[in-house]
This record gives C-alpha cells, structure tokens and sequence, in this order.
C-alpha cells in the first residue's frame, strides 16, 4: 500500500513515500508547528541561538519543528526525533518542572547512549529542577 518498502540489498524494510505524505499531512493540520516556526526564527535571529518545538509523547520529548539556523555551531535535534525527557534545555525548564510529570515515571525505560554530563538519577536532577526553578533560566553544556 505504499506505506512500507522492501530493500532487497539490505533484506529489510524501510519507511515508503505514503508515510512521508502521511507525516506532511499532520504537519500542515497541525496549527502549532507552524504557528510557531515565525516565532522560533525571530528568537533566534535576535539571540543567535538555535531552537526547537517538542511535545511530550509516551514520556519521551518528541521535535515537532526546529529553526534552520545559520549559525557555525548547530543545534542537533531533528524533526521527529524522539528524546529521553529528562535530557536537555526544553526539558528541564518546561516539561519535567511544569507539568507534574514524576522523575520516577521519566526513568523508567532503559536509558539510551547520553552524553556524561546528562543526569540520570531522579534525586539529582529533582534538585537541579529546584535550581532551576529558583533561577528561572536553564544553562545547558553538553
């Protein structure tokens, strides 16, 4: 049906052009990505950082929509992709800290490869959430 196709070199599957049509289609009905995307392009020509719009999703941050930054150093999310929650900027500041989502909830699946600077006990980043929330800003390295 268009939906999947078989690569004979590989002997696997792979996603097919009706899955790409399908996504196309949920994008343009989906009125926040691209209510956003003019938003997310001044913020960053007005602070040279690059930026990204995720939802939460079956606890894990999903990237709706990024900035096509111009910047020499840049931002490695894809749209699309699919993230641990409790790592990075977006997720600290907002998801985790607003939301009433429970750190336990968040580790609960088998971490991914993360870089070493990600925190990975629930105790630790509760209290690095705390710092945040005292702060009301989010520095990230890493």
């Amino acid at each position: 049906m268009g939906y999947l196709g078989y690569v004979s070199e590989a002997q696997n599957c792979r996603l097919g052009f009706k899955g790409l049509s399908s996504g196309k289609a949920y994008e343009q009905s989906y009125n926040l990505t691209s209510l956003c995307r003019p938003i997310m392009r001044i913020l960053a020509d007005q602070t040279s950082k690059s930026g990204s719009l995720s939802v939460v999703d079956n606890l894990q941050r999903l990237c709706l929509a990024r900035d096509e930054e111009t910047f020499s150093i840049r931002y490695n999310t894809l749209e699309g992709q699919r993230m641990v929650l409790y790592a990075g900027q977006a997720a600290k500041s907002r998801w985790l800290s607003g939301q009433g989502i429970a750190l336990e909830s968040a580790f609960q699946r088998p971490p991914p490869e993360i870089d070493s600077a990600t925190i990975q006990n629930p105790k630790r980043l509760e209290k690095e959430l705390e710092t945040v929330g005292r702060q009301g800003y989010v520095s990230n390295y890493g």
